[in-house]
């Protein structure tokens, strides 16, 4: 086997096995995320996945700690398990009760990692 062909494969099995360490490492919630929100939502929740673009209303900007830190936990949750017809919103989002509230509380909690904010309620202390 020529030096070339040697050192091709080499980089192919480095790649595969970095893009495989880095797939372990995700969390539960951003692995869900990946394969079931970027399509609308974006891999950074920036709204610009490439379903997006024909949406309208457009997908919530889920990067945004200015939207994203005036919704309570419940409300992110209850939107994704019951989709957006659920809970008096866009039909556009479907629902993703199958499933099941331990994976939909992994998605928040991957949500709020993208916008690096948590639920900041105005009633005060």
């Amino acid at each position: 086997m020529s030096d070339v062909r040697v050192l091709s494969l080499a980089v192919l099995l480095i790649g595969l096995l970095v893009q495989s360490v880095d797939a372990s490492e995700q969390t539960e919630g951003a692995k869900l995320y990946g394969e079931m929100c970027t399509v609308c939502h974006g891999v950074t929740g920036n709204a610009d996945g490439p379903g997006a673009a024909v949406l309208n209303p457009k997908p919530r900007k889920l990067s945004s700690a200015a939207i994203m830190s005036t919704i309570p936990d419940q409300v992110i949750f209850d939107m994704i398990k019951k989709g957006g017809l659920g809970v008096g919103k866009s039909p556009l989002m479907q629902s993703f009760g199958h499933l099941g509230d331990a994976k939909i509380e992994a998605l928040v909690a991957h949500i709020r990692d993208l916008c690096e904010c948590q639920y900041e309620s105005d009633a005060g202390p």
